[in-house]
């Protein structure tokens, strides 16, 4: 009997140990590339991270690429991208910065999705993400030409 229990015991502390306790983090990363127009090129990708089956926080950073005949606007234009998210960028939730070096634009949001009011939702356009599933966010990130793992 002390044998049957031990090697219970033990069976069940390797399920544990293995599968975890609790939810699991599961992160979706998307990744497009693209040429906006004759001025520039982007890349962006796209993190929504998971907990369980709960879309907690999303990450994305953009990359703009000016080319050269058009370096010399690319102050009005990270100017113009910073405008876009002038009303979340101070936020609780949200981390927001734009950076110039070279001929690049580098910008950056990362949102706790829990933490933003209405109005960043809004703005941001997650309203209803209460709602979003994996397996959505990645069929729509997919349906706006994203490449997800």
């Amino acid at each position: 009997m002390k044998n049957v229990l031990k090697t219970s015991l033990l069976i069940l502390s390797l399920m544990v140990l293995f599968t975890g306790c609790g939810s699991k983090t599961k992160t979706l990363s998307c990744s497009m590339s693209s040429d906006v127009n004759a001025m520039m090129s982007m890349t962006q990708t796209f993190d929504a991270i998971f907990n369980g089956s709960e879309l907690t926080n999303i990450n994305q950073n953009i990359k703009m690429s000016v080319k050269d005949d058009y370096v010399s606007y690319i102050d009005s234009m990270a100017d113009g991208v910073k405008a876009q998210y002038d009303t979340v960028k101070d936020k609780d939730g949200v981390e927001f910065k734009v950076d110039v070096k070279d001929n690049i634009i580098d910008t950056t949001l990362n949102a706790e999705l829990k933490k933003l009011d209405d109005e960043a939702k809004k703005k941001l356009n997650i309203s209803n993400y209460e709602s979003e599933t994996y397996e959505n966010a990645k069929a729509s990130l997919e349906k706006l030409g994203y490449t997800c793992k």
